[in-house]
């Protein structure tokens, strides 16, 4: 089938949505059109789409998306869901999606373990899965974008633009009904995601369409600042930078919708540009952003182009008479390590200019992200600057110049580090804490033991997490002493630390704290434990699945440790699942207010989620490939647990 062909099926097949947005806004195509020829197993989840239940509809679509190219009959359904903007959590560890009452404060939250949740929405994950899906989608997509624009107020630009009318030779787009800026947001990402640069005609048609319509430059210098949250993951996963990104954009203040096609369309284009080798491309999109640079999302996505034209052009925006241009420039240079840029950011030292922070609303200082980018790039000439800006009299700035010395490394910067442990604020003796245990030098030792005493408890936790990434043994007994500090921060800092150590008094610490009271101090015993490698710890842990309110983590640790010993109490455990009534349900999540408690819960007494905690570990330690189905476990066990553990 021709490429016009597949495009005019799939319009066939649009023409019967309705794109509008609501939280039980399943596929607005009827159940008969799923094609009966589709593999079972697709099938399957297209009539999971279906489900009234969005987190059940995301559950689907991540089924479909691991799918990959088999999943293109499910194409137009997924399209049919870039209007459904349901708000769920995404709970990485436990793997499932939380529908919650309270919209929590923190569109994401990432802690010393990592990502702990994310804020999302049934159609970010169809865009993703579309994505997934691979160059099928493409045309799909970039039809759905044009339809969703024509009904949203910008047929001027539409009309007049060739590759549209293009599409629109091909077949009468048709538009949905209500007019909804997420669909072409979600199809932008969508099209970035796949990095297609078919749809680099419609996404350049976008921002000049918005150069001629903007609301104004005090919505761009808003989009500005909301962006410098989104600086420090350029390195990250394309996806992860998408799901940052989106989940921004659902707590933005910002009032015009249609920016948030822009901010989607800018990072579409960075996305389809890393792809290397197309120079015309970045010629183009570059002339269209340096026209209007105070564009927030246009920079974001010259950002996101690891391409020395794009960091030629930031570096012009230095001069920016807006500090909050000129402070996310010089971080966005960082990233892209262009050592054209050294100088350029050693200039902008000298900037006394600062912005206030949307969300703390504390003063940041153009100067340091100047000094967070030097360390970034790595260039020596940058550290006797830095050593200087330790004498500056903002400790913003003595802070960030401390951990990019920190970055650069050097006996220079370690000496300079150590001098700073004194340094009045609290904060920079943190970040030298930090940085002492990232230079990995001996010499630091002494000093974090002596801050180990700080009075300030994000001191005593930075020098507890530098002596675990240092490991040498003086640092064990006085870890032991600081995982019983009377706050929580610097405990949890010292108990993840001792995970670092092999020395037997850290793994005996650690399991006299698994009985420890406070939740976020044992679930980080048992990753800590896991981490010694020390089989002692198998037999506590396994007592521990017996009293434990949190045995996912538990189950988890076992099987890290990959030791057989913990194979007959995890498979006594689905015995236990199997003979279950089945009438057990988890609590609620409804009623709760506190957003901490409905992750902690629907993380950790999810049946279906400790369930499939424990089958992950069960093949960690055995190697046995089974699927997620407890009969197959139990059956694997009846039959083989005399046999020794080396032939089972």
């Amino acid at each position: 089938m021709g490429r016009n062909s597949k495009v005019f099926l799939f319009l066939s097949m649009i023409s019967l949505l309705i794109v509008a947005p609501g939280l039980n806004a399943q596929p607005r195509i009827p159940k008969e059109m799923i094609p009966p020829d589709a593999p079972a197993d697709v099938r399957t989840a297209i009539e999971g789409l279906y489900s009234s239940d969005p987190a059940e509809r995301a559950d689907q679509i991540v089924v479909l998306s691991q799918m990959h190219e088999k999943a293109a009959p499910a194409i137009p359904f997924l399209v049919g869901m870039l209007g459904d903007w349901a708000t769920l959590v995404w709970l990485p560890d436990a793997r499932i999606f939380v529908k919650v009452e309270k919209f929590p404060e923190q569109p994401l939250k990432i802690t010393e373990l990592g990502l702990e949740y994310i804020v999302t929405s049934v159609d970010r994950e169809a865009a993703k899965a579309l994505a997934r899906i691979g160059p099928q989608a493409v045309d799909p997509l970039i039809v759905s974008l044009v339809s969703a624009l024509k009904a949203n107020d910008w047929n001027d630009w539409i009309d007049r633009s060739p590759f549209i009318l293009r599409i629109d030779r091909m077949h009468e787009v048709s538009a949905p009904k209500a007019k909804d800026w997420i669909v072409p947001a979600n199809a932008a990402m969508a099209l970035g995601l796949l990095r297609a640069p078919e749809a680099v005609g419609p996404l350049i048609a976008i921002l000049r369409a918005w150069e001629t319509i903007a609301s104004g430059r005090a919505t761009d210098r808003l989009a500005v600042e909301r962006l410098m949250d989104l600086v420090d993951i350029h390195e990250a996963d394309r996806f992860l930078k998408a799901d940052v990104m989106a989940a921004l954009s659902m707590t933005s203040v910002l009032k015009d919708a249609r920016l948030e096609v822009v901010r989607m369309t800018a990072f579409a284009l960075g996305q389809i540009a890393d792809r290397g080798g197309q120079d015309s491309l970045i010629q183009d999109v570059w002339r269209v952003w340096y026209q209007e640079p105070e564009k927030g999302a246009k920079v974001l996505a010259l950002g996101m182009m690891e391409d020395s034209l794009a960091a030629r052009a930031l570096i012009g925006l230095l001069g920016h008479r807006d500090p909050a241009m000129r402070s996310i420039v010089a971080r966005l240079l960082g990233p892209l390590k262009n050592r054209r840029s050294v100088m350029p950011l050693i200039t902008l030292l000298k900037d006394k200019e600062s912005i206030l922070g949307m969300i703390s609303e504390k003063k940041r200082y153009v100067r340091g992200s100047a000094c967070a980018s030097l360390g970034a790039i790595g260039d020596p000439r940058a550290v006797e600057h830095l050593v200087a800006m330790l004498q500056d009299d903002e400790e913003d700035v003595r802070t960030a110049a401390v951990v990019a010395l920190g970055d650069l490394g050097g006996t220079r910067a370690l000496q300079s580090i150590l001098s700073v442990m004194k340094d009045e604020e609290s904060e920079v003796r943190a970040a030298a804490a930090q940085a002492l245990g990232l230079l990995g030098d001996a010499r630091g030792i002494e000093p974090l033991l002596v801050a180990l005493k700080d009075e300030e408890s994000e001191v005593r936790s930075a020098a507890s997490d530098a002596l675990g990434r240092l490991g040498d043994e003086r640092g064990v007994e006085p870890l032991l002493s600081a995982a019983r500090d009377e706050d929580q921060a610097v405990r949890f800092a010292a108990v993840r630390a001792l995970g670092c150590f092999k020395d037997p008094r850290a793994v005996d610490g650690l399991i006299a704290l698994l009985r420890d009271q406070d939740s976020e101090i044992h679930v980080a015993t048992c990753r800590a434990l896991s981490h010694t490698g020390d089989h002692r710890a198998v037999k506590p842990l396994v007592s521990a699945l017996q009293y434990s309110p949190y045995m996912h983590d538990v189950a988890e640790a076992l099987g890290d440790l990959k030791d057989s010993a913990a194979v007959e109490p995890l498979i006594s455990f689905l015995k236990i699942v199997r003979a279950d009534s089945g009438e057990w349900h988890p609590p609620s999540v409804a009623g709760f207010n506190d957003f901490e408690q409905v992750i902690r819960i629907a993380k950790n007494r999810d049946l279906r989620v400790i369930v499939r905690t424990v089958m992950e570990s069960l093949r960690k330690i055995t190697g046995q490939k089974f699927s997620d189905n407890v009969d197959q476990w139990i059956d694997w066990w009846d039959r083989n647990k005399d046999k020794p553990a080396n032939v089972r």
